[in-house]
């Protein structure tokens, strides 16, 4: 080769090599740009990994919570043991029973020896029981008869029949002022 050739080879090869800088220069600037990006996106998936975390951390302080009070409101349920006498007493409440029959019927109880739901069918308690009702039906009938009849005092109005002309345009007036 000549040194003619030497020059354009070197030529080329500088302008190959200017090239290659220039392509080798955009590619870091968009490989830099990328790399910010993913940074970036890194950073928010972190901040929301944690947000979660710290929402499950909060979930599983309430749960536990939550589970404690559970086992010693049962525990505390269990310690009532409550008594067949009081279960029947609460049944004869929902059933409507009153009060002062309720104590009635746990004295008989308590004197006979039987639960109170067998001492509600006796004789004893049977007649305690008309005598309060009695009581109360007298109570009732006191109240004494309503004053005045139920009779419904008829109202003129323009559409009543029978209606005179005057009497029409009387209420029609009466209507209209108002």
């Amino acid at each position: 080769m000549s040194e003619q050739d030497n020059q354009v080879v070197e030529a080329i090869n500088s302008a190959d090599d200017q090239d290659i800088l220039n392509n080798l220069d955009e590619g870091t600037s968009e490989v830099v740009e990328d790399v910010a990006t993913l940074q970036e996106q890194l950073e928010r998936e972190r901040t929301a990994r944690q947000q979660l975390t710290a929402r499950a951390k909060k979930v599983e302080a309430e749960l536990r919570e939550y589970k404690q009070h559970a086992s010693t409101t049962q525990s505390q349920i269990n310690n009532q043991n409550l008594s067949q006498e009081d279960v029947a007493a609460t049944v004869l409440q929902a059933q409507g029973m009153d009060s002062e029959l309720l104590s009635e019927l746990k004295a008989l109880a308590k004197v006979r020896n039987k639960p109170l739901l067998e001492v509600q069918d006796d004789p004893i308690f049977l007649a305690i029981k008309k005598s309060k009702d009695d009581e109360q039906r007298a109570k009732k009938a006191q109240l004494g008869a309503s004053r005045g009849s139920a009779q419904v005092k008829k109202e003129k109005t323009i559409n009543s029949a029978g209606l005179s002309d005057n009497e029409h345009k009387a209420l029609w007036r009466e209507l209209n002022n108002k």
